[in-house]
Formats: C-alpha cells, structure tokens, sequence
C-alpha cells in the first residue's frame, strides 16, 4: 500500500514539475533560444589522398562549428548527447551524411527542447576532374567537368569518349553557326544592293520626266 502512495506521489510531483517548466519557459525565452539555434552553422573542408600508382583518390571531409552557445547541446537521434569536439574530431567519407539535433540545454526552464536539425551531405568528389583539371578548366560546360559530382558508375575511358563526343559536337555548332551566319551576311549585302538598284531607277525616271517636259 506505501508503494503504491508513493508512487501517485511520485506522479503528481512530476505533474507538477512538468506544468512549472511549461509556465515559467516563457515565448521570449525559447525566441531567444532558437535564435541562438539558427545562427549555428556547421561548415566542411576536404583533405585528398592521392594513390598515383593505381590513379585513384581518398577524400575525407572535416567539420568546423560556427557560433555554438553554452546554453545549446547537439544530440545525434534526437537522443544522444555529443559534444562540438566529438563530432568535429572525426572525419567523414564522401556520399555520408551528418544529422544532429540542437537542444536547449540551460538551468533555467527552457531546456531539453528541440530547437533546430541540422543536416550536413558530404558530396561525392569527381576523380575525372581531378586528374583532367587543365581539360576540364578549358571546357567548364562538359557534363563530367564538374569538381564535385558522383563518377564511380563510369570509367576514365568511358569519359573519355563522352569528352570528345562533346568536343566532336561542339565543332559541328562551330560550323553550323559560321554557315548561318554567312547565309545572314549575304542576305544583309543581297538585300542593301536590291535597295541601291531601285533608288537608282527611281532617280533616273525622276530625271527624264523632268527632261521630258
């Protein structure tokens, strides 16, 4: 019988503690808080390893936390405490993705609420503009060209041979431009000699009308 009244005593405390929380985490309090949340900013580098043997590329992304407060904690599934070191200590691989969640963490009422999740993609980096920087530097607009994209579905040589399609492409628009444009002078030069010849006839009917009276 102690246990079970100790136990509603137990609820209604936490009843009560609950509902305190709830009424002295005032608005401007938890505006203040989110705030803080949002101005948080979570910014990547890469460091590349090269194995020139095999011409193949490791890269590992590292992390930097910007404007973090004492008065926030990052949390992995929502759950988990962590803090800035650990997750700016380690490294991270290309295609993974970091999702952390920043709860208020104060003496005060407003603590323990989700204020913000943030979410960092570490993008895949593009080994064929790695090895092809002078290539790709001189053609930015070809499709594979691009530092960061996913490549690991092609090889070099398939690649290869897209570049001098699109190069093969490109001079084909080059002579088709040129060839338009050549019709378009000719027509400009075509049309200015038309005009020319009927001012002339329009000036000597003028002339021998006058002559004629």
């Amino acid at each position: 019988m102690k246990k079970i009244k100790y136990l509603i005593v137990f609820i209604i405390i936490s009843f009560i503690s609950i509902n305190v929380k709830a009424v002295n985490c005032s608005t401007d309090e938890l505006n203040n808080l989110k705030e803080l949340a949002n101005n948080v900013e979570i910014i990547y580098d890469y460091q590349i390893e090269e194995d020139k043997e095999n011409k193949q590329i490791d890269v590992y992304y590292t992390i930097q936390v910007l404007n973090m407060n004492e008065d926030l904690q990052f949390r992995f599934d929502k759950k988990t405490p962590t803090t800035v070191s650990e997750i700016t200590n380690n490294s991270y691989r290309e295609g993974e993705k970091l999702t952390v969640s920043l709860y208020s963490y104060t003496e005060e009422s407003c603590t323990n609420d989700l204020l913000r999740t943030l979410e960092v993609d570490f993008p895949y980096y593009n080994s064929y503009y790695y090895y092809n920087k002078d290539k790709c530097n001189t053609n930015p607009n070809f499709k594979y060209c691009q530092e960061f994209m996913y490549t690991y579905d092609k090889t070099f040589d398939e690649i290869d041979k897209l570049f001098n399609d699109y190069l093969n492409g490109d001079s084909s628009n080059n002579i088709n431009n040129n060839t338009e444009n050549n019709y378009l002078i000719y027509i400009a030069i075509s049309a200015i000699f038309v005009v020319l010849i009927t001012v002339i006839i329009i000036i000597i009917i003028k002339r021998k009308k006058k002559l004629d009276i």
